[in-house]
């Protein structure tokens, strides 16, 4: 698959097949949650617009580390094992993807 548009759907049984639990559960929650939106404002004739980044990074506030930003970092604090992911994933900045929210409203 070259690209994915509005046509494009986690397949929730492969997900649940292939992920972990934790993990599964996570993905599938989205993918429901997007279709549950969508079909609200089609049947209340509500415009929506979803919003999905790929791979939000940027400052954070969290008290620990998070996975993500470990992960984001990688190349700099030099963890080999993280590489593989970074090549199959794009990555937003978090105020990219704020201004993105802000200009939709």
């Amino acid at each position: 698959m070259d690209m994915m548009d509005e046509s494009f759907w986690t397949n929730v049984d492969f997900v649940r097949q292939k992920l972990s639990p934790n993990a599964h559960s996570y993905s599938i929650s989205k993918t429901l949650t997007e279709r549950a939106v969508l079909d609200f404002g089609a049947q209340h004739g509500l415009d929506v617009v979803t919003v999905i980044p790929s791979f939000v990074v940027g400052p954070f506030i969290c008290p620990k580390f998070p996975g993500s930003e470990r992960t984001s970092l990688a190349l700099v604090l030099g963890n080999q094992s993280e590489y593989s992911f970074l090549l199959n994933f794009s990555m937003v900045h978090v105020d990219d993807v704020a201004r993105a929210h802000i200009f939709l409203i």
